[in-house]
């Protein structure tokens, strides 16, 4: 198995881009690696800060309890009238194309 693309590079974000199933120019990709390189850049600095006795959520975790609705069971669309706008169907939901690792 080969070594992963770096997305500091244009090949790498080409890389990525193709997986992703998006068209990008030559111009693109280097700009993007760029782009890319800068945000990796600055999270290795945030890597590199002593979080040690940090708590893992800054946020009161009882008020999140507090927004959550409950869970009650509605009415919902029949099958039908929910995929009637869908490209392809199976098995009684949306069809999607298979995406494997290459």
């Amino acid at each position: 198995m080969s070594a992963p693309l770096d997305p500091r590079t244009p090949e790498g974000v080409a890389h990525i881009a193709r997986l992703s199933r998006l068209a990008l120019t030559p111009e693109e990709a280097a700009d993007m690696a760029a782009h890319l390189g800068k945000v990796l850049d600055a999270v290795s600095v945030l890597e590199r800060l002593d979080t040690q006795g940090v708590p893992a959520a800054l946020h009161d975790e009882a008020a999140d309890e507090d927004a959550m609705r409950a869970d009650v069971v509605a009415p919902s669309l029949p099958v039908d009238e929910a995929l009637k706008n869908a490209p392809a169907r199976g098995a009684g939901g949306f069809e999607v194309p298979a995406v494997l690792a290459e």
